[in-house]
């Protein structure tokens, strides 16, 4: 949703971070591909249209075995696990959240050894 993607783009950057930010999975690869300098987390819908958030991560963490993954969702936990995000035990938050809480757990990712 743009307007989700919009106020969590801003909520990072005021935390300091820098986001870059892409309206699909489509476009989150190919903006991955095209950035010069390293992606340390990426922050995606489990459920999306054309491409999961699963498969966003999969591919890109293929890609860059550095990055580290969040998602976020609104769907219950048993929706979650059918669209495969729990089999990698990556971070999740869910939806509703505040900027302070997504703030917090991009930081909680970040800091994981």
């Amino acid at each position: 949703d743009a307007g989700v993607r919009r106020l969590s783009k801003r909520a990072l950057e005021n935390y300091g971070y820098r986001v870059l930010d892409a309206p699909d999975g489509e476009s989150a690869l190919a903006l991955a591909d095209r950035h010069p300098g390293r992606i340390a987390v990426l922050v995606t819908d489990v459920v999306m249209p054309r491409m999961s958030g699963a498969v966003v991560a999969e591919q890109l963490t293929h890609r860059h075995p550095h990055i580290r993954v969040l998602f976020v969702s609104g769907y219950i936990d048993d929706a979650i696990v059918r669209h495969g995000v729990m089999e990698g035990h990556h971070a999740f938050l869910q939806k509703p959240f505040l900027p302070y809480a997504l703030a917090a757990k991009v930081r909680e990712v970040l800091d994981q050894p």
